[in-house]
């Protein structure tokens, strides 16, 4: 049994050690312990009705199953909440027997209000020792506007004109295809394949465009001329864009079929949003790789986890991509963010993140995201559909197939 937490535990730590004596002791007597074994998890509060320390022990901090952080009690991270309002770490696993302080917020902001002191939202928590050089170089970078942004393949901005040209037509389509002997040959394969295939074999660019239509040979389009940039020369660094790639694609592939079956919105829409939403790890492993030092898989990852975001929100917007694309670049894997009342593309993407990786114990149960309960409100069957999906998995393999 844990003992009551001291005022003297208190006093040392943000935001409450600015609360006068008295203050200090109501909340301690309404504060508590937890004890948690090697392996628990604790989760982040979306509603943020209490404010989390690390007390005794070590604890990871996890964003989209990516560690972020450790937070060790006794040290100068530990005296600032676990979680943060933004979102970065949804998770903390217990490395080793481990207990954390819970304080309730309301129960703060009252006596913080009483007491005249002004209240402001947690702040980023500060650097710990266990960031690596890697994380603050390509921060440094970013901020200076020195990081090597990728820019977007002709082919792919060329489509994108074209599908948004309601005058444009399968003939047109076929001529700017054919300019590109991998995209070309890509469709004449898929267009062959069991998805599609009719009672006779295609050879040309017309053929194909033909069968496929119009929508589906620009999703092979950009697809293919985004996988492109998904490149590198050294171990870790192709590792690394192998893996978000083949994210890129499991992702967008359920967000084609969840938004066809189970919403209104666009399914080549959410398609593409999928494709696009970790764009921001491009650069981050480009630059990982130019380095000097020795760079292993874990550093990629976690400057992944804490850059990728925002630095994909400025790929996007030098792609002068429209400002929902945009968004989902810089809020994915936001789990507990419900900033607007309707269903949105960021919504999307991040229901199509978990759904694909359901079961996996860094991230949160489905049905307790925002995003999910805002998409269940107008459909009450939604988990029956969803289960379908999940059950068979054919559509989501098919369209992954066709993306390649």
């Amino acid at each position: 049994m844990l003992a009551q937490v001291p005022v003297s535990l208190l006093e040392t730590l943000w935001p409450f050690k600015q609360l006068p004596q008295d203050a200090l002791q109501q909340l301690a007597d309404g504060a508590s312990f937890q004890r948690l074994e090697a392996g628990t998890l604790f989760l982040f509060d979306p509603l943020h009705t209490e404010f989390v320390h690390v007390a005794v022990g070590k604890l990871q901090m996890l964003c989209g199953g990516v560690t972020v952080e450790t937070i060790e009690g006794g040290t100068e991270r530990a005296k600032q909440p676990m979680f943060s309002v933004d979102g970065r770490a949804t998770q903390a696993r217990a490395i080793g027997t481990s207990a954390v302080v819970r304080v309730q917020r309301d129960r703060y902001l009252g006596l913080a209000a009483d007491a005249g002191i002004s209240i402001r939202d947690t702040d980023e928590a500060p650097l710990s020792e266990h960031e690596t050089a890697i994380v603050k170089a390509i921060e440094t970078a970013a901020a200076n506007r020195s990081l090597d942004l990728p820019t977007i393949p002709e082919v792919a901005m060329r489509l994108r004109q074209l599908s948004a040209s309601p005058e444009a037509g399968l003939n047109e389509l076929a001529r700017l295809v054919q300019t590109d002997s991998a995209i070309a040959a890509r469709l004449i394969e898929v267009s062959n394949s069991a998805f599609y295939r009719g009672n006779r074999k295609y050879t040309t660019i017309k053929q194909a465009v033909t069968r496929l239509g119009f929508k589906a040979t620009c999703n092979v389009g950009v697809s293919m001329s985004l996988r492109c940039l998904y490149t590198a020369s050294s171990g870790p660094a192709r590792r690394a864009m192998r893996d978000q790639w083949a994210a890129s694609v499991e992702t967008s592939a359920a967000a084609f079929v969840i938004a066809q079956r189970c919403t209104k919105m666009d399914p080549d829409r959410a398609l593409l949003a999928g494709l696009l939403h970790n764009i921001g790890a491009i650069p981050i492993i480009t630059y990982a790789e130019k380095m000097t030092e020795r760079i292993d898989a874990g550093q990629i990852s976690q400057a992944i986890g804490k850059l990728a975001n925002s630095i994909g929100g400025s790929v996007l917007g030098a792609w002068e991509m429209d400002d929902d694309l945009v968004a989902v670049a810089q809020e994915h894997g936001n789990w507990s963010r419900n900033s607007k009342p309707e269903f949105d593309l960021v919504d999307m993407v991040n229901l199509a993140v978990l759904f694909r990786s359901d079961g996996d114990p860094d991230l949160p149960v489905l049905e307790e995201i925002p995003a999910y309960r805002k998409l269940a409100q107008g459909d009450p069957e939604l988990h029956v559909a969803l289960d379908e999906l999940k059950a068979t998995g054919e559509e989501i393999r098919a369209v992954r197939a066709f993306l390649g």
